[in-house]
């Protein structure tokens, strides 16, 4: 029989129910809120706290292969798990611009990163090991051989936990094709601000022969190009640059008198001091196809995991492809969609590419930013 009073008990009960509303609201906030992605929590949850529980569990591994002191070799793998994570996590970072994956490589360096990362932690932990058993018989071999077994059973937790939480359909979907095979829209032209030289370039999509248009030294990823109707068919080509003294933008004019069919509309962006305030990537998406073949609905998301999605109206049918990864996580902006449904666009920081939805391919046209497509 319980000694507890009825008082202690409704205290309980109310103190239970507080837990409970506390968890709710924090759940729902994090749910609503747009606070970030799944892999950023999981990224952040596993850099502070997911360590010590994988450190636990390999300390336990340890302990049972090598017969040794448990919770000393807990506290030695727990360590052992934030070392190693945080040494690859910085190496990662550092890794990655310099080996500059692109569209056509990526699906080479999420394979290389994977099996490279187990190795990684299998060197970097062995030494934590090596100290649990260091006055027993042959411990370099020994240890050597817990830290493959025990990074085996454990990378294949952390594996799926960050598998959960991520998205690749950009890689495992789609098919990499050369650009020239999307041959649907032989008057589309692109112009993009080079990623070497910052300046602007013009790229016909028939031929894939790049041509200078104009001198701009762009140095801000945050740059970018637009059109002015200057007549019936005829536009003009602006950018949109940072003034690094006043930081503010400036509009300048970099060819006039280009002869298009269609071309981006951009009278719906407000204007401040006379310049067009269209230096954000995340601006709604070009639609230059005919009205009759809108039936498709395309967008483009803040965070990588949202991608490239589209839907069909009146439908259940909906698609997206994105890539957001521990090793490669890249946005989709400046997305312009053809006729034939498809899509130029910008993929991280540099690529230039040209997706086709109804057989999720997709090409590299060229390395740039801010691309603006118009059908000439």
């Amino acid at each position: 029989m319980s000694n507890a009073s009825p008082a202690q008990g409704s205290f309980r009960v109310r103190r239970l129910a507080w837990v409970l509303v506390a968890l709710s609201v924090l759940c729902s906030g994090i749910a609503r809120a747009d606070v970030g992605t799944p892999l950023i929590w999981a990224g952040f949850f596993y850099l502070l706290l997911g360590n010590a529980v994988v450190g636990i569990f390999e300390g336990f591994l340890v302990a049972q292969f090598l017969d040794v002191q448990r919770l000393k070799t807990i506290l030695v793998m727990v360590a052992a798990n934030y070392f190693s994570a945080w040494i690859g996590y910085l190496g990662l970072v550092w890794l990655t611009p310099k080996i500059g994956p692109t569209i056509e490589t990526a699906s080479l360096y999420l394979g290389a990163g994977i099996a490279a990362s187990w190795a990684v932690t299998v060197l970097l932990e062995w030494p934590f090991i090596l100290a649990c058993v260091w006055r027993d018989r042959h411990p370099v071999r020994r240890s050597f051989l817990a830290s493959i077994s025990v990074q085996s059973l454990s990378y294949a937790v952390i594996f799926g936990w960050f598998y959960l939480a991520s998205g690749a359909s950009l890689v495992t979907r789609t098919h990499v094709r050369p650009y020239r095979e999307f041959n649907q829209n032989p008057g589309a032209t692109v112009y993009f601000i080079g990623v070497r030289d910052g300046d602007v370039w013009r790229m016909g999509l028939r031929d894939g022969v790049i041509h200078p248009i104009a001198t701009l030294r762009s140095k801000d990823h945050g740059d970018v190009l637009f059109v002015r109707r200057a007549g019936e068919g005829v536009w003009d080509l602006s950018a949109v640059t940072v003034n690094r003294q006043t930081e503010k933008p400036v509009e300048t004019v970099v060819r006039r008198g280009i002869r298009a069919v269609s071309a981006p509309l951009r009278d719906e962006l407000r204007s401040e001091g006379g310049v067009q305030m269209i230096r954000y990537s995340f601006a709604p998406v070009v639609d230059l196809r005919p009205w009759a073949e809108g039936l498709w609905t395309f967008r483009t998301g803040v965070w990588p995991i949202e991608g490239l999605s589209w839907w069909r109206g009146g439908t259940s049918e909906r698609d997206e492809v994105a890539l957001e990864t521990p090793f490669l996580s890249w946005t989709i902006t400046n997305a312009t969609v053809l006729p034939g449904d498809q899509v130029v666009f910008q993929l991280g920081d540099d690529q230039i590419c040209l997706f086709y939805r109804a057989s999720l391919s997709v090409a590299l046209v060229a390395r740039g930013r801010a691309p603006l497509v118009v059908i000439e």
